[in-house]
């Protein structure tokens, strides 16, 4: 059964959640090394062995891809080259509290002499290709809460949920017009947001590549160098052509019914935990339909990126993977060095065969690394894939930590928050229900009234226990303080108007501060600072 989690994203501003303490990470990565130094046999090799490869491969394969990209690479001095700490996430312009996983990374790995890996999910689709932002007319800072409104900008034409590996600029106009279109709905900001510069670093190297996650995160990768955040980064769709992976990916697929029944075991038990009735959350169950197993993958075939469920049908012929029903190709029944070479084969004539995100963590932490940092999300769904590890591979569960933090934009705001509200609402409540506490010593009082307070307190001072007395003794409470309540007329008014501009002015902070606003609306001066102390923080702890 999985031990239920939950994960808070930070409501204060800077505020960073760190689970477990990274004091504890070094140790954690130790005894998950330990624990993964076994000769379990995985796709025709040892755990250890494949783990091994897998390492190798990945990091000569991150070697390449910076070259590529005309990137210097980072620099494996005094690192372990068989020991990997990884996160992960899309190629998107993420909120700083994902970013903050990036140096984390960074700071942790240096200290622990390991190679810092940032498995960059292009596989997964494109949502939105527009930018939200606050905005209000005027100058700063806004006049009136109702001023203060969400906007959408957009960098690009959307093209559907098309994979951030097969996705490209559809509009190189309107990408390229993007920071002056921001500047003209930030210009009563007060900073400069750093999307100016970044946009110039994209658009510097436009013609190196068309593809739009590439665009962005080469152009993330240069403020981090200079921020002194130095990660080798591997896209996800160049993991999927290494041996090792094919390895991996051909252990489930060789014995899928029975992986299948453990991977919905485990969804199943989250579900139960959490009381969660929906059969999407956290994922799907893996279907069958037919002869054919879901396999907890994506497959497509490029050029037509139209993302598709994998099923798989065991056949004479060998393992047939189709997406729908249209047959994609076909795999040997066993793994060998011919199932290696079928499958770079198979890649080669442009059949994409990707990680869903319970499988992408899997190998991430089973066979790749010694040590996962998730974000929020990728933590609460990772309870799941402790389950299916224990379940599938009966091994021990390698720790992982959580870390995420929130950042607000430096905008200027209202006075009021959630607590100023309750404050507001229960002094409102107070009033309506205790007048007689809330006269001054200069209020006129007819005599009722003055003879109502009096009763009240007398009322207050001898309340009864009986069920039946304490019915009236309430119903004659009320009645009194209808009696008192028109002295008090003007505060109540008052009160409710009070109430009223603290709930607008809540509402306007609560755009104004949203925390996954994208990190280039930020400006440098409040994010390097705070990237930077999240490297160092992480230094220090791993070397307690």
């Amino acid at each position: 059964m999985i031990a239920g989690r939950r994960f808070q994203a930070p409501k204060a501003n800077r505020a960073i959640l760190a689970e477990p303490a990274p004091a504890t990470w070094a140790e954690a990565a130790r005894q998950n090394r330990q624990g993964l130094l076994d000769d379990l046999q995985i796709g025709g090799m040892s755990l250890r062995q494949l783990r091994a490869d897998a390492a190798r491969e990945a990091i000569a394969a991150a070697q390449a891809y910076h070259r590529e990209a005309g990137e210097p690479v980072p620099s494996l001095h005094g690192r372990d080259p068989c020991r990997i700490i990884a996160a992960g996430h899309q190629p998107e312009l993420f909120h700083p509290g994902v970013w903050a996983k990036n140096f984390a990374l960074a700071g942790f790995a240096a200290a622990q002499q390991a190679v810092a890996l940032n498995l960059i999910v292009d596989h997964d689709t494109l949502k939105s290709a527009s930018m939200h932002l606050p905005v209000w007319s005027g100058e700063s800072p806004p006049q009136s809460p109702e001023d203060v409104q969400l906007a959408s900008l957009a960098y690009d034409s959307y093209a559907g949920e098309t994979p951030y590996e097969e996705r490209r600029v559809q509009d190189e106009a309107l990408f390229a017009s993007f920071p002056e279109r921001l500047a003209e709905r930030t210009r009563n900001w007060g900073y400069l947001p750093l999307a100016e510069e970044f946009w110039r670093t994209m658009t510097a190297r436009a013609t190196m590549t068309d593809l739009l996650g590439e665009r962005i995160v080469r152009a993330r990768r240069s403020f981090e160098r200079q921020w002194g955040c130095v990660n080798l980064e591997l896209p996800m769709s160049r993991l999927a052509t290494l041996p090792s992976f094919a390895r991996f990916v051909g252990h489930i697929l060789t014995d899928l019914p029975l992986f299948r029944d453990r991977y919905n075991s485990a969804v199943h038990d989250y579900r139960r935990l959490h009381g969660i009735r929906s059969r999407n959350h956290p994922v799907p169950d893996l279907e069958v339909s037919g002869d054919r197993v879901e396999a907890p993958f994506w497959i497509w075939r490029h050029g037509d990126p139209r993302r598709g469920r994998m099923f798989v049908s065991t056949s004479a012929a060998g393992l047939q993977l189709f997406n729908g029903d249209q047959l994609l190709a076909t795999l040997p029944p066993q793994i060998d060095d011919h199932w290696i070479d079928r499958w770079q084969t198979m890649i080669a004539t442009g059949i994409r065969i990707r990680t869903k995100a319970l499988t992408t963590t899997l190998y991430a932490r089973l066979i790749l690394s010694e040590f996962f940092i998730h974000g929020i999300g990728g933590g609460k769904y990772d309870e799941v894939t402790d389950v299916l590890i224990s379940q599938a591979f009966a091994l021990p569960v390698p720790q992982f930590a959580v870390l995420s933090a929130t950042l607000h934009l430096p905008l200027p705001g209202f006075a009021s928050h959630a607590r100023e509200v309750r404050h507001a609402h229960q002094y409102q409540r107070d009033l309506f229900w205790n007048p007689q506490r809330h006269l001054s010593a200069d209020t006129a009082l007819s005599d009722s009234e003055s003879a109502a307070i009096a009763q009240k307190a007398a009322l207050v001072r001898d309340a009864p226990t009986g069920r039946a007395e304490r019915r009236q003794w309430f119903q004659t409470l009320q009645t009194l303080t209808e009696t008192i309540r028109p002295a008090v007329e003007q505060p109540l008014k008052h009160s409710a108007e009070q109430l009223e501009i603290a709930k607008s002015e809540a509402a306007a902070n609560g755009r104004l501060e949203r925390r996954d606003f994208p990190l280039a609306l930020y400006p440098e001066s409040t994010l390097r600072p705070f990237m930077q102390s999240l490297a160092a923080q992480s230094v220090l702890s791993a070397r307690q």
